[in-house]
């Protein structure tokens, strides 16, 4: 029998009022098959594994499916945290965007608790419509080089695909 390496994993120690805490007594009074030390090496698994092994050098086949292994279990944490949370009609990306490199560089700091400790999320820009005024429609054709007019499509219609992002 082989030897094997073994890394030594600090432990971790917090207060029982703070939040980290708080996450540490949930786990280890969760009801699950798993001990709190596997279930915060899975966690780390699906939020990290695929990075760690891309950096290590992994084939293409292997890494895609630690990537699909890793996105199916966010993809269900997200779904049952926003179940939980009443927040089932948001918007993936109103949630995602802009805040995740914030909270990857808080994540030593804590969780934000209020929702003034969150940053805001910037409107999406949308473009202004002008009402049409018909004399002006003879100065845009100096600039309209026609493509859109061809009966010829470029791509067949039938070829577009379309993906809204929305996943039930």
């Amino acid at each position: 029998m082989g030897l094997h390496k073994f890394e030594v994993i600090p432990q971790i120690k917090r207060s029982a009022a703070t939040q980290t805490g708080k996450l540490f007594r949930y786990l280890s009074q969760h009801p699950s098959d798993m001990g709190i030390v596997e279930m915060v090496v899975f966690t780390l698994k699906a939020f990290w594994l695929p990075l760690a092994m891309k950096e290590n050098g992994a084939n293409e086949v292997e890494l895609r499916s630690i990537a699909l292994w890793a996105i199916g279990h966010l993809e269900n944490q997200i779904n049952m945290i926003k179940r939980i949370c009443s927040i089932e009609g948001m918007a993936q990306s109103v949630l995602v965007s802009p805040t995740v490199d914030i909270a990857l560089m808080q994540a030593s700091i804590g969780v934000p608790t209020t929702p003034e400790a969150v940053p805001p999320v910037p409107k999406a820009p949308f473009a202004s419509v002008a009402p049409d005024e018909g004399d002006e429609e003879d100065e845009d054709d100096e600039d309209d080089d026609g493509f859109w007019d061809s009966e010829d499509d470029l791509i067949a219609k039938a070829e577009i695909e379309v993906d809204a992002g929305f996943r039930l």
